[in-house]
């Protein structure tokens, strides 16, 4: 189906395995042909089986502690930071509101814009919209969460803003956004 685009992807990102199993399937053939088949029955015997059942061992391990690392990645929470631009200034931010996929950042991030402007209807330049993937990152309490963030630019200056100033909004939700100076947020 995809076969080749799989198989481009797995020398591109595993050439190390790819040349570590060429280097065996050499080095197997040159001690077969050098040693004689007694002495590599000896050779395999006394070394060689011990050696690849501890490499398999080690791989199996590498390959189970890279599955339980992503599994563990999957199943943090994620956290969004919205910020709002007017003319290069920031002036609207919500600083790690819950986020349930990085699907939803767009639409979280303009609902929590509105919200913070007493429910008015943001002017965004659509175009103009980023984002960072969710970098790892640790709360205060010691948890570790996905951090996003996403960037909005506005054509008009929100009601409740000012310039050199910013509407800003952090955990514990249950407080209102307060207008802060830049500099604060």
């Amino acid at each position: 189906m995809h076969m080749k685009s799989i198989s481009c992807f797995i020398l591109e990102q595993r050439k190390s395995v790819l040349w570590g199993l060429v280097f065996l399937v050499v080095l197997a053939i040159i001690s077969f042909f050098c040693f004689g088949r007694d002495e590599t029955n000896k050779l395999w015997n006394d070394y060689l089986n011990t050696l690849f059942c501890f490499a398999t061992l080690m791989v199996a391990l590498a390959v189970w502690f890279g599955e339980a690392h992503e599994d563990w990645k999957a199943a943090l929470p994620c956290k969004l930071t919205a910020i709002f631009i007017y003319e290069t200034k920031e002036v609207i931010r919500c600083n790690h509101a819950d986020l349930s996929s990085e699907g939803d950042m767009r639409a979280l991030g303009q609902s929590i814009g509105s919200q913070m402007c007493n429910g008015s209807q943001l002017s965004i330049k659509m175009p103009e919209i980023q984002r960072t993937s969710g970098e790892l990152e640790t709360d205060s309490d010691g948890n570790v969460f996905h951090h996003y963030t996403i960037l909005f630019t506005l054509r008009e200056l929100p009601k409740g803003t000012q310039l050199g100033k910013v509407l800003l909004w952090k955990p514990p939700f249950e407080l209102d956004p307060q207008l802060v100076e830049a500099h604060q947020a």
